[in-house]
């Protein structure tokens, strides 16, 4: 909130991602399971009135202060995003990268491994 206004939202969610999806340079190859638990940024969205002011970047500091907490009870270590082709920018900014393997059509599966 910001006088009294709604600049910004998201929500998060577990989610899974297959090991075989993510860059070999990603891999921890000391892992011997097939999935890496997640956590998904599941809704993420800026007030178009306050674009361009850090508010992304800002939620994204609290997403991955809710992931590193959340990561002491799940195990998790990867953040994962179905990102709107206008917002892959964005996140590449932030370290994620592409999935190796698309599958969905309206929106671009992304992770970012190394999140604390």
């Amino acid at each position: 909130m910001y006088n009294g206004t709604h600049v910004g939202y998201f929500s998060v969610l577990n989610d899974s991602i297959i090991k075989k999806d993510i860059d070999s340079e990603d891999d921890k190859e000391w892992y011997t399971h097939s999935y890496y638990p997640a956590i998904k940024i599941a809704r993420f969205a800026t007030h178009q009135e306050y674009e361009g002011r850090d508010i992304g970047r800002a939620m994204l500091t609290v997403i991955r202060s809710i992931a590193t907490e959340v990561s002491r009870y799940s195990g998790c270590c990867v953040l994962t995003v179905d990102a709107k082709p206008d917002a892959e920018s964005f996140y590449e900014r932030f370290g994620f990268h592409r999935v190796l393997k698309t599958r969905k059509k309206n929106t671009i599966p992304m992770y970012r491994c190394n999140i604390f």
